[in-house]
């Protein structure tokens, strides 16, 4: 009787210690949503605050764009970008 119960304990603190998410976890999902905003927002002094020095992008056509790239994009209104739900 007690095995079953012991196994559904340990089960469900096995699940949530692996679902936790780690700080650089937290980060990279903060880094995520902060860029994302900024982009929706046409914000390039958000954008810039945001990307690193190093950062590259690379299209679904094979092309990279850098963060000078991406800034000056947005900052001209060449794109526009949209929320889907």
């Amino acid at each position: 009787m007690k095995t079953p119960a012991l196994i559904a304990v340990f089960a469900t603190l096995a699940f949530q210690i692996s679902s936790a998410q780690t700080s650089s976890e937290n980060d990279v999902l903060q880094f995520e949503r902060d860029a994302c905003k900024a982009f929706l927002d046409a914000d390039p002094a958000a954008l810039e605050r945001v990307l690193t020095a190093d950062f590259t992008l690379t299209l679904s056509n094979g092309e990279i764009s850098t963060r000078a790239d991406e800034i000056n994009e947005l900052r001209s209104g060449k794109v526009h970008y949209d929320a889907t739900l």
